[in-house]
């Protein structure tokens, strides 16, 4: 019989991240063979499996393990993927062996319920947000623009903007950073965390995307404080 190291202890902090990310595999793959590569680019083949995993991190160690995790199957239990999403974020709030302060996740989960869940529940909440998002940084004295419109100048490419994305409510202002990547492509990430004024952290949680960046980020970079 082979023997098998056995994994590193994942410890918990206060200060641990959850992400959800989302995986589209073939039904012969197993689950673990969905944590194996980086499929953002990739459409859903015929009679695929899509599953939402929500993995816990580590600040300190820079471990990553996936806590939790659904098929979506709409057909069979009729819950949407954002149904899905609301659950786990309950389960793990109730689980106190692995707490945490932060969610970060893809644009896909970032609409207005689940960020105003995050936010009522006293968590931060980093995530990516589509490029025709609608958002007021005139506080009211201006039409809302696509956020891809909206003029960052020099200290606001460095700190942030606070807006107001549209339909939200009055009281829930949002911090904008613009990315910019090295191929020039604009990328916009949005946070509760109204505070925060580096875009260096907005980088670094948009770096936590896709399960495989993730644990390549994890490696290099230091843990968000």
């Amino acid at each position: 019989m082979a023997w098998k190291a056995p994994e590193p202890k994942l410890e918990s902090y206060p200060d641990g991240l959850v992400v959800f990310d989302h995986t589209n595999i073939q039904k012969k793959y197993t689950f673990d063979a969905a944590l194996a590569h980086d499929d953002s680019n990739i459409s859903s083949p015929p009679h695929a499996q899509e599953i939402i995993n929500c993995i816990y991190v580590d600040p300190i160690s820079h471990l990553c393990r996936v806590i939790d995790h659904r098929v979506l199957d709409r057909h069979r239990d009729g819950k949407t993927m954002l149904d899905h999403v609301r659950d786990m974020l309950n389960k793990a709030m109730r689980n106190k062996a692995t707490p945490f302060s932060t969610v970060v996740m893809k644009q896909w989960y970032a609409t207005e319920a689940i960020m105003l869940f995050i936010d009522g529940s006293s968590k931060a909440y980093w995530c990516p947000v589509r490029n025709n998002r609608l958002a007021d940084d005139s506080e009211g004295t201006d039409k809302y623009k696509s956020v891809k419109n909206i003029v960052f100048g020099a200290a606001a490419l460095r700190h942030g903007k606070v807006v107001k994305l549209k339909s939200y409510p009055s009281d829930h202002p949002v911090k904008l950073f613009r990315i910019i990547g090295a191929n020039r492509m604009v990328d916009h990430v949005a946070t509760n965390q109204i505070k925060e004024n580096a875009v260096e952290k907005a980088l670094l949680m948009g770096g936590f995307r896709e399960t495989k960046k993730t644990r390549l980020s994890m490696k290099r970079r230091s843990a968000p404080h």
